[in-house]
């Protein structure tokens, strides 16, 4: 995702953060919410709000995008469980001794896979989560 570790600004520190502006550094974030946000401070004509639903801060956060991976735990418990749901109790023990190699092979062919399958359908998060949120007094 292009915008891993860029900052966004917000009016709130929870809830969806959807500003426009990307910034590469924190410091640029703060410089510009101190000017974008001093004007929902201040009326027309100058005089400051005075009220409690707007307090005169803004919050600033980093992006941190969500990678998509497959569990190969539940998809190995998964396939034990079919087989002893298809043909009973001579394959209750299926899977339950495979090495550490044979598990990281599995999990690294699964998650290729499944990015290559993301690539092709489009299908990559256009989400992320915000961290190391910060309150900024204006």
């Amino acid at each position: 995702m292009v915008n891993e570790g860029k900052w966004l600004i917000n009016i709130v520190e929870d809830g969806i953060w959807d500003s426009s502006e990307e910034f590469d550094t924190k410091e640029e974030a703060i410089a510009y919410g101190k000017l974008e946000f001093e004007g929902i401070y201040e009326e027309e004509n100058g005089e400051e709000f005075n009220s409690e639903l707007y307090k005169k801060e803004f919050f600033v956060g980093k992006i941190e995008r969500f990678v998509p991976s497959v569990c190969v735990d539940s998809v190995v418990e998964r396939i034990a469980e079919n087989a002893y749901d298809e043909v009973g109790d001579v394959a209750e023990s299926y899977l339950e001794r495979i090495s550490k190699e044979e598990y990281n092979s599995l999990e690294e062919r699964l998650n290729q896979a499944l990015n290559e399958w993301l690539d092709k359908t489009k299908n990559h998060p256009t989400f992320y989560t915000i961290v190391n949120t910060e309150k900024v007094e204006i």
